[in-house]
């Protein structure tokens, strides 16, 4: 019986698991396809927003990945996509992000949550990726090796939708190019979700310990 017993809850543990597990709500946030329709890029005045290959020397990291900036003192660009929401529920998106080294360009990542229509925005969460408030204001022609950023959010009431951005800021208006890749949306689990974890774990032990 205690066998019997042991064996649902392990059974029980995997689905819980198996539900509970985060996955990535991006498509496409590796950016490897570039015929996919899952990014819509957006760019203004003398901005780009492109899928590109660029090398570590130059702020990237030899795949495929999004590459946003403006030229001089003229524009920018970035590109969003937009993912089911739930009010109350906690999000944590990473990215990794350099910055070839010519001028003074600061990236920014960003969760703009939506109501159920879509388009009314009720708030917006953000920070930046390469940033020279961080590493100086002295530092034209730098490269900015990709590192990884993340950004927590929670989905405020009344929020259906959240538009997750990255995009290109300069600073002074002047002009520069950031990289972005590997970028994951996943939902942060909330306590009681931890515990059944927890309590999933605990009965794979004891099916374990019975078995033997």
């Amino acid at each position: 019986m205690r066998k019997k017993l042991a064996t649902a809850v392990a059974v029980l543990a995997v689905f819980a698991m198996t539900g509970i597990a985060n996955a990535n709500l991006l498509t496409n946030g590796d950016f490897e396809n570039t015929n996919t329709t899952s990014w819509t890029h957006w760019a203004w005045g003398a901005g780009w927003s492109e899928h590109t290959v660029k090398s570590p020397a130059v702020g990237g990291n030899d795949t495929l990945l999004l590459n946003v900036g403006n030229a001089w003192y003229n524009g920018g660009g970035g590109a969003y996509q937009t993912v089911e929401a739930t009010a109350g529920t906690t999000y944590s998106l990473t990215v990794d992000s350099g910055a070839e080294g010519w001028w003074q360009p600061t990236g920014e990542m960003a969760l703009i949550w939506f109501d159920g229509t879509g388009t009314n925005e009720i708030s917006k969460s953000s920070r930046y990726t390469v940033d020279p408030a961080v590493y100086g204001t002295n530092t034209f022609d730098t490269l900015m090796p990709m590192e990884n950023y993340e950004l927590i959010g929670l989905a405020p009431a009344g929020a259906e939708f959240v538009k997750v951005e990255f995009a290109s800021r300069m600073p002074d208006g002047v002009g520069g190019t950031i990289t972005f890749d590997n970028a994951v949306l996943e939902v942060i689990p909330e306590p009681a979700t931890l515990g059944l974890l927890g309590l999933a774990g605990m009965g794979l032990w004891i099916r374990r310990r019975i078995s033997r």
